[in-house]
């Protein structure tokens, strides 16, 4: 599974907090102090934010009080109850991404229309990694340059701390990132990192380990 992540409870309710504090350690996930991400209850999402850290807010699983806390400047928001998914976002977030479920992407579209291009290309370039694409097609799927992929990768590969791209999608692949089927490469698809698993369409077709 690669690193172990470590993330910080925040919760009104002490007993809340121990009891999901104990829940993510027998997930493997490392909860201290100061960690990485944060994962707060909404009362607490403004003190966790100062942190100036990830933080995956607990919701009550409405799409339109989900929408609420991502405003707030949460980095992503999973109901308490579920907690693969919560594992999957803390994850995520420890990766620089956002993992959210379905109904509440499609309630951000609705109200806000798209997300800025760089974060849903990062989060594509993301799920092609892990697919095992070439920068070749990589870059067709993007619509854009290899060279701009290239630097794009090596942002990826720094923020991941990986020196290969084998290693990211390993990384990736850990956090829950699904790899990109050939009918989600197309220039402007927007994929936001999803809370199910991908069934269908052919993935790329052969790993490339190189940087």
């Amino acid at each position: 599974m690669g690193t172990t992540v470590s993330v910080e409870v925040m919760a009104v309710n002490e007993v809340m907090r121990l009891g999901l504090a104990h829940l993510l350690r027998r997930q493997g996930l490392r909860v201290v102090q100061g960690a990485g991400v944060v994962v707060a209850d909404p009362p607490s999402l403004g003190e966790a934010l100062k942190k100036g850290r990830p933080v995956v807010a607990l919701g009550t699983g409405d799409p339109r009080s989900d929408l609420f806390l991502l405003r707030q400047g949460a980095t992503a928001v999973v109901a308490p109850d579920d907690l693969q998914l919560l594992v999957r976002a803390v994850r995520a977030a420890s990766l620089g991404l956002s993992l959210l479920r379905p109904e509440a992407v499609a309630l951000l579209r609705a109200v806000e229309g798209q997300p800025p291009r760089s974060q849903e290309r990062q989060l594509q370039l993301a799920r092609l990694v892990v697919a095992g694409c070439s920068v070749a097609e990589m870059a067709a799927a993007l619509g854009v340059s290899r060279s701009t992929v290239k630097l794009e990768l090596r942002r990826l590969y720094r923020d991941l701390g990986a020196s290969r791209r084998s290693e990211a999608a390993s990384r990736l692949a850990a956090a829950g990132v699904t790899p990109a089927a050939l009918s989600d490469k197309r220039p402007g698809a927007h994929r936001h990192a999803a809370s199910r698993e991908d069934g269908g369409s052919r993935a790329c077709r052969a790993e490339s380990t190189r940087g």
